[in-house]
C-alpha cells in the first residue's frame, strides 16, 4: 500500500470492496522493505523486559497459588508490575501519533473475524441447526469484521507492544480457525 493513498470513507462500498481487500492482501503478501535492517534498541529492550516479566510470572504464580510461597508471590507481583509498566510506557511514548492504515494490524483483525465466525458455528452446533449456525455465523462475521477494523487500526496506539499482541492474535485466529474446521467436520 502506498502511504499517500487516502482511504475512502469507512461507510462506503468502495472501502469494503476495493480498499480493504487490497489492504489485507498487501499485509499478507511478503514484501521486501527498503531501508535499514536496524531494529530500534527500545524494541529489543522492551522485548527482553517483557520476556523476563513473563518468565517471572510463569515461575512465580504456580508456587504462590499452590503453596503460598513468598518468593513466588514476589516474582508474580514483580512480573505483573513489569508487564503493566511496559504496556503503559509503550502507550505513553506512542501518545499523539495518529494510527494509519499503513500500520494496520492484520493479526488482530483476523482474530476478531474468526472469533465472530466461531460464535456462530458454536451456536449452530449447540442447537444442531444449520439455519441458526448460518445466521449466527453471518452475524458474527459482520460484528467481527467491524470490530476487527476498529481494533486493527486503533490498537496501534499501544506502541511497540502491539507487535506482540498482533502476533499472538494472529496465532490465536489460526488455532481458532483450525478448531472450527474440526468442529464442522465432526
Amino acid at each position: 500500500m502506498d502511504d499517500e493513498t487516502v482511504p475512502p470513507k469507512l461507510a462506503s462500498l468502495e472501502f469494503h470492496t476495493r480498499f480493504m481487500p487490497r489492504l489485507i492482501w498487501d499485509r499478507l503478501r511478503h514484501r521486501k522493505r527498503a531501508g535499514s535492517t536496524f531494529v530500534s534498541s527500545a524494541f529489543l529492550e522492551g522485548m527482553i523486559g517483557l520476556t523476563i516479566c513473563l518468565v517471572l510470572v510463569a515461575l512465580g504464580s504456580p508456587s504462590a497459588v499452590a503453596r503460598g510461597s513468598i518468593l513466588g508471590w514476589t516474582m508474580t507481583i514483580l512480573g505483573t508490575g513489569g508487564i503493566i509498566f511496559l504496556v503503559v510506557s509503550s502507550a505513553y511514548f506512542q501518545w499523539g501519533t495518529r494510527p494509519g492504515y499503513e500500520n494496520f494490524q492484520i493479526g488482530i483483525f483476523f482474530f476478531f473475524v474468526v472469533l465472530g465466525l466461531s460464535g456462530g458455528i458454536y451456536a449452530g452446533i449447540v442447537r444442531h441447526s444449520l439455519l441458526i449456525g448460518t445466521f449466527a455465523g453471518t452475524a458474527g462475521f459482520v460484528v467481527g469484521y467491524v470490530t476487527g477494523l476498529c481494533f486493527g487500526l486503533w490498537m496501534q496506539r499501544l506502541g511497540w507492544i502491539v507487535g506482540v499482541v498482533n502476533i499472538a492474535a494472529g496465532f490465536a485466529a489460526l488455532v481458532l480457525a483450525i478448531a472450527d474446521a474440526i468442529f464442522l467436520c465432526l
